[in-house]
């Protein structure tokens, strides 16, 4: 079983948040589905899929000829670098086929996902080194940048660029990712997936400016895991440009007070605020860098402007963070499209690498979202083994007005998901210190037609959110074995995932990390007919079959007492568990079956005025 580590890099600063955020434990660790199963990130666009500079390449290796390459290993079993020819050989579905301009012609392709069968990471460490064959002379020229299309999902492996100036008596590493920490790479902190392809660009004028015995090699280490892969194309090097901006990421909320979200209810709506991170990749200082925007609403522009009010002195080699000083509030439901573009006052020698970046934000009548719809994986318990454990992943969010809640939106990942399993949605209020649980759902069980669908999860009663509330909306199920989980959708915006632990805790991943379909859901439906709206809820007891113990989970609204009876078909009590005083909030019972014949019971919930039965099996 992999681990997912907690990313410490919040990008929330706000006082609120900032108290939240301290509840992550640093080096703490979560277990979370194997990586292999653990579907990558589909990102907004936070790091632009940039073009190959339009300059003639000082230098350049289109990855077709494996001649042109020196490849070492000290893996175990041997496991080496190669050209592959074939753009469909990329092992993940979101990254395939490798997406670089001349693909078809070639790459430079490692994968220790291939090693033993699959299943590398029982002590199979594979390190391996593709040297570029030539050495470059570039002595006339002081300023250098080395650039290459990269393709791969990262679990805990090292790849590294590193360059020598002085044919290799020296070198200096450029990190793309490392065992501890997220990749590297510019605009992102958390994500497994990069772009298809990501643009590398790394000035490596400090090492081999001026330098006549450059060489250049790529290292993949997996560090004895269960790792992944890592393809290349289209090596270059360039002169480094004078005046040179490039865009990493940008933002469509103001950070330090809120988070980003993709469908906002009017009436929770605040002033749209965006930030761009820009780079001076260039030899000059370049002053007076900002961006410059326009909104959309589907008809027309509704407010446009420009941020340069504050002058910033961009030094070479510099990133700055820039972000708008006007706004504008939508006042009507619809669709509000953003676009933004990074000036200064300098004209841009190479503006293939700072794009028009794009977005847009969905004002709706109820429905509050920060995924965007678009699909990219799911979250689910751990892969390898069973757990009795309540699983919880959720959003947070901000009210801005008083609202009263009614039900939760929750998306059920693909096919093959846990028919007659249960779904509840919670709400989390943070009180400025610790997180308390503010109410629980009524339980929905999960059908087969549900997969992959939406379902709506709703609250006894209305839940009265005021404006200045931080809440966490979280989708869970009650866990069992891998055939009795659910897994839940996500993908679409980037947003801080937050997770319920059993011991009562909330962890979470900040930073760029696609979010889990969990929106919060301000239409009263009302109560159909068929529907039993209760204080209690009770879940099907796993295991089930039994053999000498299962387990039963229950959910009340308020606090009470509950009892518990079993009885045989005959009507005959065989077992009877009372729990006192018990607070709101999700329980268990822990009922030894060792002394049960073999046979169907059913087993009642009596509490907070209602009643409710379902049916046990034990088979030893």
């Amino acid at each position: 079983m992999k681990k997912l580590y907690i990313s410490m890099g919040l990008l929330i600063a706000g006082s609120a948040i900032t108290a939240q955020s301290s509840m992550l434990k640093q080096n703490q660790t979560i277990d979370f589905p194997a990586s292999k199963h653990f579907k990558g990130e589909a990102r907004k666009g936070v790091k632009p899929n940039f073009n190959q500079q339009k300059s003639t390449p000082l230098w350049s290796n289109d990855c077709s000829d494996a001649s042109t390459f020196v490849f070492t290993n000290t893996s175990t079993p041997s496991l080496d670098w190669s050209i592959e020819t074939d753009p469909a050989s990329i092992p993940v579905s979101e990254l395939t086929p490798m997406g670089s301009q001349t693909a078809s012609n070639g790459y430079l392709f490692i994968s220790s996902d291939a090693v033993a069968g699959n299943a590398d990471g029982n002590n199979t460490p594979v390190v391996a080194v593709a040297r570029v064959y030539d050495t470059l002379d570039l002595s006339a020229y002081p300023n250098a940048i080395l650039t290459f299309s990269s393709n791969y999902r990262w679990w805990h492996e090292d790849r590294t660029v590193r360059v020598s100036g002085d044919n290799g008596a020296n070198w200096t590493d450029f990190e793309i990712s490392n065992t501890a920490n997220s990749p590297g790479y510019v605009g992102t902190t958390d994500h497994q997936n990069t772009l298809n392809p990501t643009i590398e660009v790394f000035d490596i004028s400090s090492v081999a400016g001026g330098q006549s015995q450059v060489l250049i090699e790529f290292v993949y280490d997996d560090n004895d895991i269960w790792a992944w892969y890592w393809a290349i194309d289209d090596i270059a090097v360039y002169e480094k440009a004078g005046n040179d901006l490039r865009v990493n990421q940008y933002f469509a909320t103001d950070l330090s007070v809120d988070y980003e979200y993709a469908i906002v209810p009017l009436t929770q709506v605040t002033p749209m605020m965006f930030g761009l991170e820009i780079e001076n990749m260039g030899v000059n200082d370049i002053t007076n860098v900002g961006f410059s925007f326009d909104i959309n609403d589907g008809t027309s522009s509704v407010a446009s402007g420009s941020n340069v009010t504050t002058p910033i002195t961009s030094l070479s080699g510099a990133i700055d963070s820039v972000f708008e000083t006007t706004s504008y509030t939508p006042t009507a439901i619809g669709t509000y499209t953003y676009t933004l573009t990074a000036v200064s006052d300098s004209v841009d020698e190479d503006a293939t690498n700072n794009p028009t970046m794009t977005g847009s934000l969905e004002v709706s009548s109820s429905v509050w979202a920060v995924d965007d719809g678009s699909l990219d994986g799911s979250y689910s318990q751990l892969f390898d083994a069973d757990s009795t454990e309540v699983f919880k992943v959720g959003n947070t969010f901000f009210i801005q007005n008083d609202a009263t809640l009614f039900s939760l939106d929750i998306q059920i990942a693909g096919t093959n998901q846990a028919v007659n399993s249960e779904v509840f949605g919670e709400i989390w209020k943070f009180d400025g210190t610790n997180w308390t649980q503010l109410v629980t759902s009524i339980s929905k069980t999960v059908t087969s037609a549900d997969n992959g669908e939406w379902i709506n999860v709703r609250f006894s009663q209305g839940v009265d959110l005021s404006s200045g509330d931080q809440v966490i909306a979280f989708a869970g199920h009650y866990g069992g074995s891998i055939t009795e989980r659910v897994s839940f959708a996500r993908g679409g915006k980037d947003g801080t995932v937050r997770l319920g632990m059993s011991d009562g805790s909330i962890n979470g991943f900040s930073g760029n990390n696609a979010p889990p379909h969990v929106r919060m859901n301000f239409t009263d439906y009302g109560v159909g007919i068929e529907e039993n709206i209760s204080d209690i809820s009770l879940s099907q007891n796993t295991p089930n079959p039994a053999v000498n113990n299962t387990v039963i989970r229950y959910s009340l609204q308020n606090n009470a007492s509950v009892n518990l009876v079993i009885t045989d078909l005959n009507g005959k009590v065989v077992r009877t568990i009372s729990q006192k005083n018990q607070v709101k909030g999700v329980h268990t019972f822990n009922v030894n079956t060792a002394n049960l014949a073999n046979g169907v019971y059913q087993y009642t919930l009596t509490g907070a005025g209602s009643s409710i039965t379902k049916s046990m099996v034990v088979a030893k």
